[in-house]
Order: structure tokens, then sequence, then C-alpha cells
């Protein structure tokens, strides 16, 4: 943030002070004015009537004063326009009598100037000045500045009823930390607004997640207590997968699984087995055709579960360890039936 010397009345502003007291008549503010020039040490400031290499003009908003020898008016500059940034050095305040002449009141120099940046859709910058004059019998004096400058009842409404770019779409945007990158320090009021629709979109809330397991809205997140149950499901389900190959004996027959022996109170004799294609239904379900009763059915690709009503429903890839259900794929395998 600059630094700036307090603000020196020049001899026509002096001049202008000394017509307001004797006519009775307020002193106007017309406008500010900022320049890159820095003058040097010994100029004569207070003989100054005008500024050299002024980039800037702007009309003061406000003026008061705040006690019987000190007159303060504000004003405003922003970057709106500016195509090369630059280091404002001097701060010009123009003032006249009526329907007199504007002229030089005061210069406000500076000790580490402001930098205006470039003008930026992204972060628009600006600053406000509130430039105070030592001047003898400041209270006798009524102080006015240009209505132009000087915020409207529409100026008011606007800021109340803000009206913004409300698409939710924003070039630069593609998740919340880009909104959060673009949230600067004296950005314009309108285009954070902007923004933070743009950027919402990116942040999960409550009322999206999931759960349950019958929702197939690829979008939506699946909650940890949900994810949590079928972890826990997926390890019971392998574990049963295990334990029933384990059951099963070593290969007699190579080339048919028919062979295989349960080391359990079923009959091995009367266990048979089969190849199958089916394809899994809306549910993830897949019905086996065959002769008997299904004990149960494998595939090189596919958790299958048997359920209570003989259909199978299919979990996969598990060569990929997946834990979701699978709805309208192809799946081959072996089934075992008695």
């Amino acid at each position: 943030m600059g630094v700036y010397k307090a603000a020196i009345v020049t001899e026509s502003g002096q001049n202008l002070i000394a017509q307001a007291l004797a006519n009775e008549k307020p002193l106007i503010f017309t406008s500010a004015k900022t320049s890159s020039y820095a003058y040097p040490v010994g100029t004569n400031v207070p003989a100054l009537t005008g500024l050299q290499d002024v980039v800037q003009s702007a009309i003061p908003s406000d003026s008061k004063v705040l006690n019987s020898n000190v007159a303060q008016v504000s004003v405003r500059f922003d970057n709106d326009g500016i195509d090369q940034a630059y280091l404002i050095q001097t701060i010009g305040l123009y003032a006249k009598i009526e329907d007199g002449e504007e002229t030089l009141f005061s210069v406000t120099q500076a000790t580490t100037p402001d930098k205006m940046p470039v003008q930026s859709d992204v972060s628009p910058s600006a600053y406000i000045y509130n430039i105070q004059h030592t001047v003898q019998n400041a209270s006798q004096i009524t102080l006015s500045v240009n209505p132009a400058g000087t915020a409207t009842v529409q100026d008011v409404m606007e800021i109340e009823n803000p009206e913004f770019d409300d698409s939710g779409t924003v070039s630069g945007i593609s998740s919340f930390p880009d909104f959060l990158n673009l949230v600067k320090s004296k950005m314009n009021f309108f285009q954070f607004f902007r923004n933070f629709k743009a950027g919402m979109q990116f942040v999960l809330h409550a009322g999206q997640i999931v759960n349950n397991c019958v929702t197939d809205n690829a979008g939506l997140p699946l909650s940890a207590a949900q994810g949590k149950a079928l972890m826990d499901k997926y390890t019971q389900l392998y574990s049963d997968l295990n334990t029933t190959n384990n059951n099963l004996s070593n290969k007699v027959d190579k080339t048919s699984l028919s062979s295989y022996a349960l080391k359990s109170d079923l009959d091995s004799s009367k266990l048979k087995s089969m190849t199958f294609t089916a394809r899994s239904d809306e549910y993830a379900q897949i019905t086996i055709g065959n002769p008997g009763i299904l004990i149960c059915a494998v595939s090189k690709d596919y958790l299958l579960v048997r359920q209570d009503n003989g259909t199978c429903r299919v979990i996969g890839n598990i060569t990929q360890v997946e834990l979701s259900f699978k709805r309208n794929v192809e799946v081959s395998g072996i089934a075992f039936y008695v």
C-alpha cells in the first residue's frame, strides 16, 4: 500500500479559499487527477497550476470538514481502461467557486507510490484516497463535490439488487480451487458473484451423497457408510467363494470340472457342471438354465453370487477389484448343479 505526504494547497487553492470565505460561496471540488511524474525535491509545488504527465481523471465522491481546520475530500481511481501499468506519483485536486474556472487546488506527492495495474476482468483494482487539507477557518467554508461523483439512488439499488452473469460458466474456472485463486482483495463486487456461482458447481453438497446401491447416476458420489457396507459384503462373498473352492477336491479330469468332488455331505456323484453364457439384466442378475438345482457358478471376469431364487448377482470386474454391480454385461463361465 502506498504512502503519501500531506497535501499541499496551491496558491490558486488559497485564492479559492479566500473567495469562498469572503463571498460566502461554496467551494466545489470538481475533479482529481493522477500523474506518473515524480516532482523532484525543490519543486515550488504551491506555484503549480497543473500536473505533468496526467494519466487518469476522476470526480470526487465526498467532501467534509473533520474539525475546524481540516477539510477532507475522497476520490476513487480504478484500472478501468488502463492498458499500461503506472505508478501514482502525484495526485492533483481541482476546485472552483460556482461558475468560475476550475483550478489546481492541492497537490499530494507519494513517498511510496501505489501501482495501478493493467485492466483485468479477472482481477479489477481500485484505490480510494481521503485527501486532507489544513485550512484556516475550514468550518466556515461550505464544501461540495461535483454531483456526478456521488452515489445516486440507482447506484444503491444496483448494489442491493446486483445484476451479474449468472450463467454459471466462467472461462478459467473448471474447479473450486480455480475459483479460490480468482478471489482477490478489492475485486469487483459483481464479478465475485459471477465467479462464486461458477465455482460452487464444483463443491460437493450433502444432498448429493447417495446412501444406497440402486442409483445409476454416475455423477453422484457414494457415501462412506455405504462404501464400507459394500466392502464388507465383498469381503464376505470372497471368503465364501474361497470356502467353496477349498471344498472342491483335487481335480481328477482336467478336461471337465464335473469330476470335482465336494468335501461335504453332498453326494459328489450327483454334482454336475455345464458351461453357460448369459447377459445380466437391469438388476445385475443372470439366470442360468440347468436341469437341476444350481449350487454355484464361476466366471473368470466376475464374481457370481448365488441368490435364493436360483439366479446369480454379477459383481466385478474381479480382476480389477471392482465392487459395482454389473448390468447388461455378457457373462460366460461354468455352473455347478445337482
